[in-house]
């Protein structure tokens, strides 16, 4: 009830993966580390770290226990 819902439907569309650059493409071209982390609970970025695995310059690292919003929930995981 407290959401403004054009603002919240501008940021679902907006951050929409379906709106969003082909990461696995652009992370291959970084000459700067990148690294990708994702919540063991979370199957569909996990797939994504899974693709990552190996591109020179991405460490993939999994969060036991968590979902997709680490931030969060992990918040400790992610600062380290």
């Amino acid at each position: 009830r407290e959401y403004d819902r054009t603002a919240l439907a501008q940021a679902l569309t907006t951050w929409s993966l379906a709106e969003q650059e082909d990461y696995l493409a652009l992370f291959k071209t970084f000459a700067c580390p990148v690294y990708y982390l994702y919540g063991e609970h979370d199957e569909k970025f996990a797939a994504i770290g899974n693709q990552l695995r190996g591109v020179r310059s991405v460490a993939v690292q999994k969060i036991p226990a968590a979902g997709h919003s680490l931030h969060l929930s992990h918040p400790q995981e992610v600062a380290r």
